[in-house]
């Protein structure tokens, strides 16, 4: 009798080990890096984006998101995804240009007639042919998803030391860029900027010293960003759109069960509604802010000028292979 109480402990005994042993080791943590401070719009989706996969998964995932570039600037962060050292990322889906070539044309201005326009290539074939070519180098990308968008912007800026009413007044200015081939045509070649390229983290810094007058920016990413404490003049140029993306490492993912890949797909989903809403809200608050405390003045322009003068540069970049050819058309043929 004693033999068999023996018996009956030492296997409840093991079991509340095994217990144990999946309650403090079974979760994941998944490290996420974005350039976004935590206060931006883009820091906020991230924990709620990691905040809805805890609650979906019932703590089996976990998020650490290393915001403001900890875990590494864009150019790091793409590879660190494909290698695996860091899970997932979230940044605008133009920023993949550097894996994928036709998605140069997404930082090339004014190729898309409108947001709808924009949208509608998310959900063609065109771009799923990019996200295969992504997937191949280890990058699953999660979001956009089927008429699920992460709104970024909804616009972009030109924020300057001096005003900007025309493409005339682009000529000779100091302009901080970031890294893009496709970029510094539009920018430099094209509308006659001095181009500078700063990672995001030190611009701030770089204006107040007076390295470079302007940057252009998402408007989402102005108010938190600070440029207008030394830049007072904010055009919108509108040069192309953007969204969100939410991408993670291929085997990663595939390490996941289906339930779990669904709660993920669910929660970057949520994400996207909820700060597309409040994007569009925090924007407006975000201006009055920058023209009360900072004195900003928000200038509204006609976009002809500068269309004028990007337009040329079309088939000149074809012929370089700076995306490939035929694909500017393939995207106006979207209706």
């Amino acid at each position: 009798m004693k033999k068999g109480w023996g018996f009956l402990l030492t296997g409840i005994g093991l079991s509340l080990c095994l217990i144990l042993v999946n309650t403090s080791f079974g979760a994941v943590t998944l490290k996420l890096g974005s350039i976004a401070g935590p206060s931006s719009l883009e820091g906020q989706g991230a924990a709620l984006f990691g905040k809805l996969i805890e609650q979906k998964t019932k703590g089996e995932v976990k998020v650490n998101v290393g915001y403001s570039s900890a875990f590494g600037g864009l150019g790091p962060l793409l590879q660190s995804v494909e290698m695996g050292s860091v899970d997932m990322m979230v940044s605008s889906i133009d920023q993949w240009e550097f894996i994928d070539p036709a998605l140069r044309i997404l930082r090339f201005a004014y190729v898309f007639r409108d947001y709808n326009h924009y949208t509608k290539y998310l959900d063609s074939p065109i771009a799923e042919e990019s996200l295969k070519r992504l997937l191949e180098r280890n990058q699953r990308i999660l979001l956009p998803q089927k008429n699920t968008f992460w709104l970024r912007g909804p616009y972009r800026v030109l924020v300057s030391k001096k005003p900007v009413f025309n493409a005339e007044d682009v000529k000779g200015l100091r302009l901080r860029l970031y890294e893009s081939e496709t970029a510094k045509k539009v920018w430099g070649q094209a509308l006659g900027a001095t181009i500078t390229v700063i990672p995001w983290a030190e611009t701030y810094l770089a204006l107040r010293q007076g390295m470079v007058e302007a940057v252009t920016s998402p408007i989402d990413a102005l108010f938190d960003a600070k440029f207008t404490e030394t830049c007072k003049y904010v055009t919108n140029v509108n040069e192309f759109f953007q969204t969100n993306t939410l991408a993670i490492n291929e085997k990663k993912w595939k390490s996941f069960s289906p339930v779990i890949q669904k709660a993920i797909n669910e929660a970057a989903a949520e994400t996207a509604k909820k700060m597309s809403d409040l994007t569009t809200l925090q924007v407006e608050k975000e201006i009055q802010k920058m023209m009360d405390d900072h004195g900003a003045s928000f200038i509204q322009v006609s976009l002809k000028s500068f269309q004028e003068k990007v337009r040329p540069l079309v088939d000149e970049l074809e012929n370089q292979n700076t995306w490939p050819k035929g694909l500017f058309n393939r995207i106006q043929e979207i209706k």
